[in-house]
């Protein structure tokens, strides 16, 4: 994390969910919740409709 720092950028950390982040330093705040569709997954055919999903991303600081 110091050659992160001293390259002038800030090192985050990222994790599905909050607890995933708690023990690495500053409080995690929610970043993206997002709902939105996708093409279904089909290994052999094309799709054919698409499913909803929810995308969640939580951010923290790690400690120095």
């Amino acid at each position: 994390m110091s050659r992160i720092r001293h390259a002038g950028r800030r090192p985050v950390l990222l994790g599905l969910t909050r607890r995933e982040l708690s023990h690495y330093g500053a409080r995690p705040r929610r970043v993206i919740a997002l709902h939105t569709t996708a093409d279904e997954h089909a290994l052999t055919t094309p799709p054919t409709h698409t499913s909803n999903i929810d995308i969640t991303v939580w951010m923290s600081k790690p400690s120095p």
